[in-house]
């Protein structure tokens, strides 16, 4: 059985250790960081050069990688306004993907279906790699950004 007076001296030799410790070797000094900087492997902030600050511009590729979108939807047609609302979002949503992400992974076609079980499924859209193909219901504008950023990666989808 301890002592009742044991804990106040744990505590006094804890609070006393917190006080007075010195970092390991192992670990980094305190550094304020007051600009832009990279963190290194061993933890320390390294200042960027002022060139690595300016915006770059993207270089040209040879042959760029295109990503187009077709709506073939054979069990379950899209209706006139639905298909006019999907043209719209992707119209909209390409080059802004392409600023994010760059350019797709590879000149490819995606098929949007319409797939109205998805929300019995708990899914509003998914993105097939392997069929170039995404199954959407229902239309929906963040839903779609969505996959089309997975239509980006292409193949390389990362589970």
């Amino acid at each position: 059985m301890k002592s009742r007076r044991a804990i106040p001296v744990a505590l006094m030799l804890i609070a006393m250790g917190a006080l007075f410790a010195t970092p390991a070797r192992s670990e980094p000094d305190r550094m304020r960081i007051t600009r832009s900087c990279v963190v290194s492997a061993d933890g320390r902030p390294r200042a960027l050069s002022p060139e690595s600050l300016v915006p770059r511009a993207r270089a040209p590729l040879a042959a760029p990688n295109q990503l187009s979108v077709t709506f073939v939807s054979v069990d379950e047609p899209w209706t006139p306004q639905e298909l006019e609302l999907l043209r719209t979002y992707v119209a909209a949503l390409l080059p802004v993907l392409e600023d994010v992400c760059g350019p797709p992974s590879g000149p490819d076609v995606v098929n949007v279906i319409k797939d109205s079980t998805l929300p019995e499924q708990g899914y509003a859209g998914t993105y097939t790699p392997g069929r170039h193909e995404i199954r959407l219901y229902p239309v929906g504008y963040y839903t779609l950004c969505h996959e089309l950023a997975h239509a980006f990666h292409g193949d390389d989808v990362v589970y």
